[in-house]
């Protein structure tokens, strides 16, 4: 999850429903948790991106798709270090030393969540609201099987063994 902040306030929700639709997780709630802040500021027809204390600046107007391409790039190099792994939000990767597992969609969903949750976990029916908002009924045996699915990727591209855990409902993320 990345926070999303800008000075404007109806740009800000645009860039979040367009963002979202390119299956990036961003919130504008400073209440949900989230790997890094992005700000966007809109000043006398420039668009200023700031994160990670470097600055992107582009000219406006401009089509979403050259924003997009342009913030991916500005963002794609950033890492967060979990234990021995280094997980890239934007590539939707892994990495051990120099390899590297690159997870679909699903997977990358499910372990983003539990890492923004490592020490508590996550309600397991939470998650698959989070994953599977549309699905009228709730089949846990769904989730289980991208979790299996999701260990067994990472043990076959990384050989790291992960194991999960779960406490009162709530799936925790065990790394050996």
């Amino acid at each position: 999850m990345i926070l999303i902040e800008s000075n404007n306030d109806f740009y800000l929700e645009s860039f979040k429903d367009l963002l979202v639709q390119k299956k990036f997780f961003v919130t504008s709630d400073k209440s949900d948790k989230y790997f890094f802040k992005i700000s966007m500021i809109f000043k006398n027809n420039k668009l200023k991106i700031t994160s990670f204390d470097k600055e992107l600046v582009i000219k406006t107007p401009i089509s979403f798709s050259i924003i997009f391409s342009k913030l991916n790039e500005f963002l794609i190099n950033n890492y967060i270090s979990i234990r021995i792994f280094n997980y890239n939000p934007i590539l939707q990767s892994l990495s051990v030393n120099n390899e590297v597992c690159y997870l679909g969609i699903i997977h990358n969903q499910i372990m983003s969540n539990l890492i923004l949750n490592l020490e508590q976990g996550i309600n397991k029916i939470k998650l698959y609201r989070l994953i599977w908002p549309n699905d009228k009924d709730i089949h846990i045996n769904k989730l289980d099987t991208h979790i299996t699915n999701l260990k067994n990727k990472i043990s076959d591209d990384l050989s790291v063994k992960l194991n999960f855990t779960s406490n009162v409902g709530n799936l925790i993320l065990v790394i050996d």
